[in-house]
């Protein structure tokens, strides 16, 4: 039964930050947008540059706390490097 449960309020942990990251990108992506619709100037990128902050952190929030990623031996930036390099 505590088992059950355990399941349970993880499944509920796990939807929530989902919520919260899908909320993020959004967030994100509307934000992105309507600053490129302007004069891109350095307010603008400094608008862009938080947008993206905060998606990193939204998104880091959900791989370390809920996909189980160990920040410590984590290689996104090496993946990310990696892939812009190739691509």
């Amino acid at each position: 039964m505590d088992d059950i449960r355990a399941i349970k309020r993880h499944a509920k942990e796990n939807a929530k930050a989902l919520k919260e990251l899908s909320s993020a990108v959004t967030i994100a992506i509307n934000g992105i947008d309507l600053a490129m619709k302007g004069t891109f100037t350095p307010e603008c990128g400094n608008k862009i540059a938080r947008i993206i902050n905060a998606l990193d952190f939204a998104n880091d929030r959900a791989r370390y706390f809920h996909l189980g990623v160990d920040w410590r031996t984590d290689k996104k930036v090496q993946r990310v490097i990696k892939e812009d390099n190739n691509g």
